[in-house]
């Protein structure tokens, strides 16, 4: 990777750490609209923004791994978040 720190990807964390991500996705729609997208548009764009290539995903886990020993490790190191917090981040979106 071309970054030392994955910034998306620790802010990405930060927003689920926080349950931010809806508050943030509608800000987001705002200020598609703000610059001109239309709303019959809005979806598509917000779709396309949201996509990665399996690949750039997959560089960029394993830099996290190498870099931190895994995911969490950098949600730790980087962010101060807890075991705790981790824990229920999984609980909240992965079951």
């Amino acid at each position: 990777m071309q970054t030392k720190k994955p910034i998306l990807v620790l802010a990405f964390a930060a927003l689920l750490s926080f349950g931010a991500c809806g508050a943030a996705a509608t800000q987001e729609r705002q200020q598609l609209l703000d610059s001109g997208v239309r709303e019959d548009e809005l979806d598509g764009v917000m779709i396309a923004k949201d996509q990665v290539f399996p690949q750039t995903m997959t560089n960029a886990l394993d830099w996290l791994k190498q870099e931190y020993g895994s995911v969490t490790g950098c949600l730790a190191k980087e962010l101060g978040v807890t075991d705790a917090q981790i824990t229920q981040l999984r609980n909240r979106f992965l079951r």
